[in-house]
C-alpha cells in the first residue's frame, strides 16, 4: 500500500501542506506538489503561494510526487482535499 506523504491543514486563511519522505530521504531531492483549486483549470504546480482564499466556499485538492536529480520518480500521491473560504 502506498502511504500518502501529504498532510494538509487550514490555518486562518492559509493552507499548510506537510509532507514526508516515507524513509527515502537519501534518494530524494525534493517533493513536487500540485494544486487543483476547483476553478476548472485543473492541476498546476504549487510554488510559493499567495493565492487568497475565495469569497465563497471552495475545495482545494493537492497531490505530490517525489523528485530525484530534477526528475519525477515514483507515483503521484493520493489526492488530499481541504475546504477553504466562505
Amino acid at each position: 500500500m502506498h502511504q500518502n506523504p501529504l498532510t494538509p491543514m487550514v490555518s486562518g486563511e492559509a493552507v499548510h501542506i506537510g509532507w514526508g519522505n516515507n524513509g527515502s530521504r537519501a534518494f530524494l531531492s525534493g517533493c513536487e506538489i500540485q494544486v487543483d483549486r476547483g476553478d476548472g483549470k485543473g492541476y498546476g504546480l504549487l510554488t510559493v503561494d499567495t493565492q487568497p482564499f475565495p469569497a465563497g466556499k471552495a475545495v482545494w485538492s493537492y497531490k505530490a510526487i517525489y523528485r530525484a536529480d530534477d526528475a519525477q520518480v515514483g507515483q503521484w500521491s493520493q489526492v488530499v482535499s481541504v475546504a477553504v473560504g466562505g
